[in-house]
């Protein structure tokens, strides 16, 4: 019973998600979150070694830690407990 609570509320969240974008489109850069990412990454590449192994591994450090905090940030904002 409880699974199914669940996945009834995640068709209302995205019958919402789809009816918002619909009719609002997609906000402006200063409040869109793939702007925010790519910003972020621009001023964290102004870090990233010359070395390229160095900046490979750079790389693959903040591609880890962008997934990892948004996954932390998204587990948090949409727990069902």
């Amino acid at each position: 019973m409880m699974i199914h609570d669940i996945q009834e509320k995640r068709c209302v969240i995205a019958a919402i998600a789809l009816g918002m974008d619909a009719g609002l489109g997609d906000p402006q850069n200063r409040w869109h979150p793939v702007a925010w990412m790519g910003t972020a990454i621009g001023r964290v590449k102004l870090y990233a070694p010359q070395v390229i192994l160095f900046r490979l591994g750079f790389g693959a450090a903040v591609s880890l830690g962008g997934a990892g905090g948004v996954y932390a940030i998204g587990g948090r904002c949409c727990s069902y407990r």
